[in-house]
């Protein structure tokens, strides 16, 4: 049995919006579930921690229109942790 690796934050959370956006992308016919499976291989793939949309698009298979969606999904989770503690904690 293989062990599943961890990915460091933000890897993991970018790592399911683009599961999630591959999995929608796909139920609607899109062709785009290739470019969205093609990110998340990559981030799989890279073990150092990916601060933003910007470090994603040196990997391949991510280019703007994915690295701002992955930045968007970055500050929603920080908006979200700073109002569930009353603390502002930023994460990246």
């Amino acid at each position: 049995m293989t062990k599943a690796t961890k990915l460091p934050f933000p890897n993991n959370i970018f790592l399911e919006h683009l599961v999630k956006a591959e999995k929608e992308a796909k139920e609607s016919g899109s062709h785009s579930h290739f470019a969205y499976r093609k990110a998340i291989n990559s981030i799989k793939a890279h073990p150092q921690k990916l601060e933003n949309g910007k470090d994603c698009q040196k990997l391949d298979g991510i280019g703007a229109r994915i690295a701002d969606q992955l930045d968007k999904v970055l500050e929603e989770y920080n908006r979200r942790l700073s109002g569930e503690d009353g603390k502002t904690k930023k994460f990246n």
